[in-house]
């Protein structure tokens, strides 16, 4: 398992990042034949 943390101030579903991340990992380690999870939003005020 690999957990990712990060913070945006333009996406509060966290879609667009979660693709970002896919496609970061896709490029530096190959074709990914594995599931993205989506765990957890939250606003940071």
């Amino acid at each position: 398992m690999l957990r990712i943390v990060v913070e945006n101030d333009y996406d509060s579903a966290g879609l667009n990042l979660m693709d970002e991340v896919s496609d970061l990992i896709g490029a530096n380690l190959g074709p990914f034949d594995g599931d993205l999870r989506l765990v957890s939003v939250e606003t940071l005020r």
